[in-house]
C-alpha cells in the first residue's frame, strides 16, 4: 500500500519491489512502519539470529521497577502465560511490566 501512494516513478517503485523479495524487515513502531532492505534488512536479521543462538547473556540493560540489588535467577517473561515460570526469589525481567505482574511482588 505504501509503495501505491508514493510519488516516485515506475522504475524506482519497481527497483523497490526487486529489493523487497530479496528479502526485508519489516519494523513496527508506535510512529509507524520501517521497512529495511539489502544491508540494513541483512544486519538487523544477523542480530536477531545472534541472540536466538545464544543462551546465556551475561548482561542486560533497561529500567528498573523496583530500587535496591538483587541476586537471583532471571526469568525472562514475554507474555502472560510465561509469568508461572516466576519463582519466589526470581528476578523478573519484560518487554513491559503490566501492574499484574507485580502483585506477586508486593
Amino acid at each position: 500500500m505504501e509503495l501505491l501512494k508514493s510519488k516516485k516513478s515506475m522504475k524506482e517503485l519497481t527497483q523497490q519491489i526487486q529489493s523487497r523479495q530479496k528479502g526485508y524487515v519489516m519494523i513496527k513502531e508506535i510512529k509507524g512502519v520501517d521497512i529495511l532492505t539489502g544491508q540494513a534488512a541483512k544486519k538487523v536479521l544477523t542480530s536477531i539470529q545472534q541472540v536466538k543462538k545464544k543462551k546465556t547473556i551475561n548482561q542486560i540493560s533497561g529500567m528498573a521497577v523496583m530500587g535496591g540489588k538483587a541476586k537471583g535467577l532471571v526469568v525472562v517473561v514475554k507474555n502472560d502465560p510465561n509469568l508461572k515460570k516466576v519463582k519466589q526469589g526470581n528476578i523478573l525481567v519484560t518487554v513491559f511490566t503490566r501492574p499484574h505482574y507485580l502483585l506477586g511482588y508486593a
